[in-house]
């Protein structure tokens, strides 16, 4: 059979438009898994972004924010805290699934999946080296945020200060 693609991510529904509808966002999952009816892989993806975007959805239809930047790339030194020197030879750089704004509030967006969301899974997320990690080079990148466009989508989970 063919080969399987990425599962569309929920990034990519946030930019459908100023109020992405479901169905526009389930349209979009269709067209990037062209041959789900024949394809193992595709199928699979399918029916797991379908569900993922019906369960987001209705988990997060009333919360509203507006999104300033999405799949926003970042880098920053890697500063040696002992000399507080920067490395010639390495960077850091990543990118966050998105910016989003609650009145004068910044906020990463980050979307993770987990087979099992438990007690255990969600202190972790408090924790995770990535979102802290990205909200301070996201923070020392974004000296003056712009907005980039105005769609309102779902959830926050780690803040990203403004300096």
């Amino acid at each position: 059979m063919g080969t399987s693609t990425s599962a569309p991510s929920s990034t990519n529904a946030l930019s459908c438009g100023p109020t992405p509808r479901l169905g526009r966002v389930l349209d979009l999952i269709g067209t990037l898994c062209p041959n789900r009816l024949y394809d193992e892989g595709q199928r699979r993806d399918w029916h797991n972004a379908t569900a993922m975007m019906k369960a987001y959805a209705a988990r997060y239809a009333a919360e509203e924010f507006e999104v300033v930047a999405l799949e926003k790339t970042f880098q920053g030194p890697i500063v040696n805290p002992a000399t507080g020197a920067a490395s010639r030879s390495f960077v850091l750089a990543g990118k966050v699934d998105g910016i989003v704004r609650i009145g004068d509030d910044y906020f990463l967006l980050e979307h993770k999946t987990a087979a099992q969301l438990d007690a255990d899974y969600l202190e972790r997320l408090w924790t995770d080296f990535q979102i802290t990690i990205y909200a301070y080079y996201v923070e020392q990148a974004m000296a003056s945020p712009s907005p980039a466009s105005s769609t309102t989508s779902s959830s926050s989970e780690a803040p990203a200060e403004q300096g």
